[in-house]
């Protein structure tokens, strides 16, 4: 994996885990939830990230790239379910 493409996965895993984190905290101090715009920017760093590990070539650093990039889509998912009636607008 070069450079720019490792520097540029863990500038998307690095958004994505901030924003899991926001999201997470949200849900906990406010009592109506998650605005839906942080939902889908979740998504889209998700989706984003998804897309550069499936591009990268067949090496260890590729697989731990692609299991991270699963776990964080993993957590996205299930705070997603946990908000279900709290995203609003």
């Amino acid at each position: 994996m070069n450079y720019v493409v490792a520097s540029e996965i863990a500038a998307l895993e690095h958004s994505l885990r901030a924003t899991l984190d926001d999201m997470a905290a949200r849900a906990v101090m406010e009592p109506d939830g998650v605005p839906v715009d942080l939902m889908m920017r979740a998504w889209r760093l998700s989706d984003q990230l998804a897309l550069a590990v499936d591009a990268l070539d067949d090496d260890d650093q590729a697989d731990s790239a692609r299991r991270e990039a699963a776990n964080l889509a993993a957590q996205l998912a299930r705070l997603e379910r946990r908000l279900a009636l709290r995203v609003y607008h």
